[in-house]
């Protein structure tokens, strides 16, 4: 592996060290293709632009990586690929239970993750940059393994410019590298080697309460929702979850009266509309989810509430007046 790690060298030394190149140039050619050929971006993905940290977490949640078993939420997004790449430990937030998905990956935050791909691992070797104090305390251990083995040596004038933004070029020139010269059981061992994974943390949730939701469109901000939803007592004033439902992935089952007088926002949810939004908040993260349809459905028919592989919401309540045999069924689905 130091072999191949030595052989990295020349691009990643011309990635990292040299003022600005225009990624035009042949050396940003090939790592470009490779990249859009192998479906980790779109083809005519413009080389000079900045990568986002979204893009960065989709491209490495295409790898084989371990599930660390953190629990670690992010109020701002649910996308999957994100999570799959905290929960492995490449990509922590950025504070306050944020990951800033659009926000440019910077090049400390790439150095943790290519020293993460590698066997570099971390280092508590002192640097002579000068700016050295502007690199974040935790990246610095990464910065300092990739510069021990001289994979990284900074800029011609001493510098790391750690919060400089990385091109989409120069992350393809170090991906490509790092994909085609190592076996996947390799970049999933050494991760696994490397990582330091963020505690469980947990939302904030009413006491007794699985979740709350909210629908903008209707006026409704943060409903509880109780567990046993099923015990219409239970539901007089608030909305209940199925119990033989999902809480958070799968197909989350919500029901509520359609009392206007004494549970207004389900007495609301026949003017809902397709491509309305809703907001599902729950200890284990945040979910968003667009209508994606609605219809008049026998009482008796519970097959919408059925286990299912993609994430989606599905609320209920009577229809006005034909209570003991229609229902209103709101199925919506998990926003990307």
């Amino acid at each position: 592996m130091k072999r191949k790690i030595i052989s990295l060298l020349a691009l990643l030394v011309l990635t990292f060290n040299t003022v600005a190149l225009a990624a035009t140039g042949s050396w940003s050619e090939l790592p470009m293709k490779y990249m859009s050929d192998n479906n980790y971006w779109d083809a005519g993905t413009d080389p000079d632009a900045y990568i986002t940290r979204l893009d960065v977490a989709k491209i490495l949640s295409k790898l084989s990586l371990i599930d660390m078993d953190s629990n670690y939420i992010f109020l701002d997004t649910s996308n999957s690929a994100v999570i799959k790449v905290a929960k492995a430990g490449l990509m922590n937030g950025i504070g306050n239970q944020m990951f800033a998905p659009e926000d440019f990956i910077t090049r400390e935050e790439v150095a943790k993750v290519f020293a993460c791909l590698l066997t570099v691992g971390q280092c508590s070797d002192a640097m002579s940059f000068d700016d050295t104090a502007d690199i974040g305390n935790w990246a610095l251990p990464y910065v300092s393994a990739l510069v021990r083995d001289k994979i990284v040596l900074g800029y011609g004038n001493n510098t790391f410019c750690p919060k400089n933004n990385v091109t989409y070029a120069e992350f393809a020139v170090l991906f490509m590298k790092i994909r085609d010269e190592n076996a996947m059981s390799a970049i999933t061992s050494n991760v696994a080697g490397n990582v330091k994974v963020m505690p469980v943390q947990y939302l904030t949730v009413p006491d007794g309460y699985v979740g709350v939701l909210s629908i903008p469109s209707l006026g409704l901000n943060e409903l509880p929702v109780v567990e046993d939803g099923e015990n219409l007592d239970n539901i007089k004033s608030v909305a209940g979850h199925f119990i033989n439902t999902a809480i958070y992935d799968g197909n989350v089952g919500i029901l509520g009266h359609d009392f206007v007088d004494k549970s207004p926002w389900f007495g609301k949810l026949a003017n809902i509309n397709v491509g309305d939004k809703v907001v599902w908040k729950t200890k284990f993260g945040i979910r968003r989810y667009s209508v994606s349809e609605k219809q008049n459905i026998n009482a008796e028919d519970w097959s919408y509430l059925l286990p299912t592989d993609d994430n989606r919401i599905s609320l209920v309540t009577c229809l006005a007046g034909q209570a003991q045999t229609t229902r209103i069924l709101v199925q919506c689905a998990e926003m990307k």
